[in-house]
C-alpha cells in the first residue's frame, strides 16, 4: 500500500487525498458536461459542485466521527485529520443531497433533472475515491482465502488488525461498483429522459452492490448492528435498504406517471 505517495519538506502528499481531489475534479467535469447536455445554467451548478464538495466531505467525517466517538475520545484535533481515512459515504451522499436540495430550491433549478446530470459523475467520483482508499489500506475487508485476496503492508490500518493475513480487497469491489454504475448511467442518460429516472437508478445500483459488499467488509467488534429476519446487519447494510426502498418507490411512481390510466384514451 502507498498511503503517503511523496514528501516534499514538511508537506506530505497522501495517495487518499490525492484521488479524493481527484475524484472531485473529474466528477466535476463529468457533471458540468451532462448538465449543459441538459441545457441547465452552468453558474449555478459550477457553485453547487463546490457546495457538494463541502457538504460531502464533512457529512462523511461527521457520521464516521458519530459512530467511533470512543477512538476520538480525549484526541479531538485528529478528527481533522481526513487524510488519516475515516469518512462514512453515506454521510456525505445525505449531507450533499440534502444541502443540494436547499440549493437548487432556493435558485429555483429543477430538482430532479439536476440529480440525473449529477448522478454518473458521484458514481465515477466514488470509484476512484475507493482506489484511495485501497491505497491508503482502508476500508478494508474480513479475511479470505480467494485467489485475489490481499495481504496489506504491516503499517497500514488493514495490516494493524490482520498482521500478515490475506483479506477481501472490499475497497476494490467498491470501486469497481462505482465504475459500472458510471457506465450503466452513461450509457442509459439519453434513453432515461423522465426527470428521476437516473437518479433513482444511480441510488438503486450504488445501494444494493454495498449492501451485498458490506458482508465481506471488516467493522471493529462491537460495533453496532441489527439483526433482522436471523441475519446480522450493519448500519450502513441498513441505511442501504432504506435507499433502495426509496429508490423502487421513485421508480415506481415514475412508471406509473407515463403509464395512461386505463379507459382515458391516451
Amino acid at each position: 500500500m502507498i498511503p503517503t505517495l511523496f514528501k516534499i519538506g514538511p508537506l506530505e502528499i497522501h495517495s487518499y487525498g490525492l484521488l479524493l481531489a481527484v475524484a472531485f475534479l473529474t466528477g466535476m467535469q463529468v457533471a458540468l458536461a451532462e448538465a449543459r447536455r441538459r441545457g441547465l445554467d452552468q453558474e449555478r451548478l459550477s457553485a453547487l459542485c463546490l457546495w457538494i464538495m463541502v457538504f460531502a466531505i464533512a457529512g462523511s467525517r461527521f457520521l464516521y466521527v458519530l459512530t467511533h466517538l470512543d477512538a476520538y475520545a480525549g484526541r479531538w484535533g485528529d478528527v481533522f485529520k481526513l487524510w488519516e481515512g475515516g469518512l462514512t459515504m453515506y454521510g456525505g451522499l445525505l449531507a450533499a443531497l440534502g444541502g443540494s436540495f436547499l440549493y437548487l430550491r432556493r435558485h429555483r433549478q429543477p430538482v430532479l433533472t439536476v440529480c440525473d446530470a449529477f448522478s454518473p459523475a458521484i458514481a465515477l467520483g466514488s470509484g476512484i475515491t475507493r482506489l484511495g482508499c485501497f491505497l491508503n489500506g482502508c476500508c478494508f475487508g474480513r479475511p479470505c482465502e480467494l485467489p485475489w485476496a490481499i495481504i496489506f503492508a504491516p503499517d497500514s490500518f488493514a495490516g494493524e488488525v490482520y498482521p500478515g493475513v490475506p483479506l477481501h480487497p472490499t475497497q476494490l469491489y467498491l470501486a469497481l461498483s462505482g465504475f459500472a454504475s458510471f457506465a450503466l448511467l452513461w450509457s442509459l442518460r439519453r434513453r432515461l429522459a423522465r426527470p428521476g429516472h437516473v437518479f433513482f437508478l444511480f441510488l438503486l445500483f450504488e445501494s444494493a452492490s454495498r449492501f451485498v459488499i458490506d458482508f465481506f467488509r471488516h467493522y471493529e467488534p462491537g460495533g453496532e448492528s441489527v439483526l433482522i429476519l436471523g441475519v446480522q446487519l450493519s448500519l450502513t447494510q441498513v441505511f442501504c435498504l432504506g435507499l433502495v426502498a426509496i429508490a423502487l418507490g421513485g421508480l415506481a411512481r415514475g412508471q406509473a406517471q407515463r403509464t395512461p390510466a386505463a379507459g382515458s384514451g391516451v
